[in-house]
């Protein structure tokens, strides 16, 4: 991965073949939609996060071709998703969008600024899955938002672990032990403190990555001021690839539970906020699947705090 015109032709590759295929064309054309960049649009992980780099010797834990990665993964996302580029940081993928005073969606980068998976999470390391300066900014957004709703969309879960190799080296936020190192916990604990401290209602994360569909209550209080701070996670997919992930356990040391999850179909989730008779704007969410049939149990009514 340390030759560049072979990462370009590679991707070039990729995107273009799924790109000819004939249902996704009709998609595209007839569906209004917002893009958002994830690994497997080149390699999975990027190629430095996966068990294929987790298990080989030290020396080639750290090549600089995870760089060149992410750079080619960077430059075809903006080539084949043709969206309006930040012009102080024209690489910058996460963004924002303000629909009224009912809903704001925040699009985040989960795979261009983050440590190696291998990195000990300690607060010496300063470990980051998401970089300093996009968490910055979404505490800022989030802070001056006065939408009823705060929707962030993340390519990977946050309750739901992903701690894969024999070091068992996590790639999301989550973590499958609690003795395990190798994490990106602290961040998140100090994320989900600020969360709480501020007292950021209504919060949703809507998220991929695994093949099939559940939505994740979480209650706890993270800064210990004797009030609990919840928030909710929808995951979905897949819509094209297998389907035979079961639940995953879910992340044992913070206060997480499933409320709804199924696998073994393909399917996407559906979001709606309506006025209700309380006159209050409710997110209504369901869980579709490939024959548009609302799946039983799926549906959740939340309404504003």
């Amino acid at each position: 991965w340390n030759d560049q015109d072979s990462l370009n032709e590679t991707f070039l590759q990729h995107w273009e073949y799924n790109r000819d295929d004939p249902h996704l064309q009709n998609f595209l054309n007839d569906t209004s939609m917002y893009s958002q960049s994830d690994d497997h649009e080149v390699i999975d992980n990027y190629g430095n996060w996966s068990f294929y780099e987790v298990s080989k010797d030290p020396n080639e834990r750290n090549k600089s071709g995870y760089a060149n990665l992410v750079k080619t993964g960077v430059k075809y996302f903006f080539e084949f998703s043709p969206i309006e580029k930040n012009k102080e940081r024209p690489d910058q993928i996460y963004r924002m969008f303000h629909w009224g005073k009912n809903l704001d969606l925040f699009l985040l980068d989960a795979h261009s600024y983050r440590s190696v998976n291998i990195l000990p999470d300690t607060v010496q390391n300063n470990k980051t899955l998401y970089g300093k300066q996009q968490l910055a900014w979404l505490k800022n957004k989030l802070l001056s938002s006065t939408a009823t709703w705060k929707i962030i969309s993340n390519p990977i879960p946050i309750t739901i672990p992903d701690c894969i190799g024999f070091m068992q080296a996590c790639n999301n936020w989550a973590t499958n032990n609690a003795s395990n190192t190798l994490t990106f916990t602290n961040e998140r604990n100090q994320f989900l403190k600020f969360l709480d401290e501020r007292n950021i209602k209504n919060l949703i994360f809507l998220t991929t990555d695994v093949h099939y569909a559940a939505t994740v209550k979480v209650s706890q209080d993270f800064d210990r001021d004797g009030d609990s701070f919840t928030f909710y996670e929808m995951t979905n997919g897949p819509l094209s690839v297998y389907t035979g992930d079961k639940p995953y356990p879910l992340d044992p040391t913070i206060n997480a539970t499933y409320i709804y999850s199924e696998s073994a179909l393909f399917n996407f989730g559906h979001v709606k906020i309506e006025k209700e008779k309380d006159d209050r704007y409710h997110f209504i969410y369901e869980v579709i699947d490939s024959n548009n049939r609302i799946r039983p149990n799926s549906t959740i009514n939340l309404i504003p705090k």
